[in-house]
């Protein structure tokens, strides 16, 4: 899949060779003996994406607006098949998971410094003024990243990098055990400065569907450790703080208090409500669509030329240009129809199930001595292997919460596929885990018993 989808940049017709292309290879390497795809429980899903996405080929009005979301998508799957099957082993995962890390940062330093950063947050200011890049008076401002994509790079790292400096710092001498002091220091050291990095780049980002997300992700993980009593007695004490903050702003004697909570937020950026007024009305354009289109979708990448023409627009100013639905999952529907939402949404749950099931083989290692001696060669350190789980989980939920109010682009996406690959990957890693285990088990008892027989 990956060495074919540069050929989608072709024009047509050669854009459909691909499709073509792509089976032979996997009945080829079948009919010698390989395997073609790695198994994986996102495999059923995943098929119903290959097919919707050959579906959107024909509902699309021009194939060459909808060509570079194809060969993304195509790219994102290839991604997800080779991480998995190559994540399978310790050295091959942390070899991916080390990959996915740098890029991540990497891109997000890359992209914070292409594009224009607003002025939302008055403290920010004196920073992201001198931040201007020179690559802004080059190009057209509509032809850079969007500052919205800055988050969508660092969502899926910044949980991890969090439970490993929260780990590093709170059982320091587990890892001089693991690693020596030496090691530990260096490990420790990088995890924090590059969580101060991330953080501070999402920080700049101003993006309010970014820090919402982050949120989440933090009370997630902050969930998960706490002691079962503490974390009901967190999210009852939370319930009845949003209770009571809704009752006593329906029906409490604040009217004077609202009217300048209103007026702040409409004369702070950062808190202002007219984008959300805009964004309502592109949902409800996206609704409309998916209620025309359910089975096909519209067809990839042609949000920006169909929707005004379908449905026109009242509230949004006629010189703003929306590219997509500014939701991921509605414009996975758009793009994919409603089968292929379905999908989208069975692997991001299918991603969170693996590492439920991941998170329990960790939490009873006694019963399980083969994986617990190599687990991602930890040499049983069940700090850390939770530790990436939670990391990991965190990721996946930040994403899915970031998709409420921005659509995620392919070249971000590609990247999440690959944190989805490593999940696969260490879901695999387990069962193959269990798997020698229990061999070696079974010979251990069959020699045992030979040896009484004799």
């Amino acid at each position: 899949m990956l060495l074919s989808a540069p050929l989608f940049a072709l024009p047509s017709p050669w854009p459909l060779l691909p499709l073509c292309v792509v089976p032979a290879l996997w009945l080829a390497i079948w009919l010698v003996g390989g395997e073609p795809l790695v198994r994986t429980p996102l495999n059923i899903p995943i098929l119903v994406i290959a097919v919707m996405i050959l579906v959107s080929t024909w509902a699309t009005y021009d194939l060459k607006v909808s060509i570079g979301y194809i060969a993304g998508a195509v790219l994102g799957l290839g991604a997800f098949f080779t991480v998995a099957r190559y994540a399978e082993t310790p050295k091959g995962w942390w070899f991916c998971f080390f990959f996915y890390f740098g890029i991540n940062i990497l891109l997000a330093v890359v992209v914070t410094l292409m594009v224009q950063l607003p002025q939302k947050i008055g403290l920010l200011t004196p920073i992201t003024s001198h931040l201007a890049s020179p690559v802004i008076a080059l190009h057209n401002l509509s032809e850079l990243p969007h500052p919205n994509t800055i988050p969508a790079f660092l969502l899926g790292i910044l949980p991890l990098q969090i439970v490993f400096t929260v780990s590093a710092l709170v059982h320091r001498k587990r890892w001089v055990t693991i690693y020596g002091w030496k090691r530990a220091i260096k490990i420790s050291l990088l995890f924090i400065e590059s969580t101060v990095i991330s953080g501070f780049i999402l920080l700049l980002s101003q993006s309010r569907g970014g820090y919402i997300s982050f949120a989440v992700s933090c009370l997630f993980l902050i969930l998960a450790v706490l002691h079962p009593r503490r974390r009901w007695l967190l999210l009852g004490g939370t319930a009845v703080a949003a209770v009571v903050i809704v009752a006593l702003w329906q029906w409490g004697d604040l009217a004077s208090l609202q009217e300048n909570l209103r007026s702040s937020l409409s004369d702070d950026p950062a808190l202002s409500l007219d984008n959300l007024k805009n964004r309502i009305e592109i949902w409800s354009w996206a609704i409309f669509g998916i209620q025309d289109f359910p089975f096909m979708g519209i067809g990839m990448n042609t949000f920006e030329h169909v929707m005004p023409v379908l449905y026109p627009h009242f509230h949004v100013a006629p010189d703003v240009v929306n590219v997509n639905a500014h939701n991921t999952y509605l414009q996975a529907a758009l793009d994919l129809g409603i089968p292929g939402l379905i999908a989208f949404l069975g692997v991001q749950f299918g991603s969170l199930w693996m590492l439920f099931k991941i998170w329990r083989t960790v939490s009873r290692w006694q019963d399980n001595p083969q994986i617990k001696r190599g687990f991602l060669s930890l040499n049983g350190s069940e700090f850390l292997a939770k530790a990436i789980v939670l990391g990991l989980g965190g990721g996946i939920l930040a994403y899915m919460v970031f998709g409420l109010t921005e659509s995620i682009g392919l070249g971000v996406y590609l990247l999440i596929w690959t944190l989805i690959g490593l999940i696969a990957g260490l879901f695999r890693h387990i069962q193959s885990t269990q798997q020698n285990g229990v061999s070696s088990t079974v010979r251990e008892v069959a020699m045992q018993r030979g040896e009484h027989s004799s």
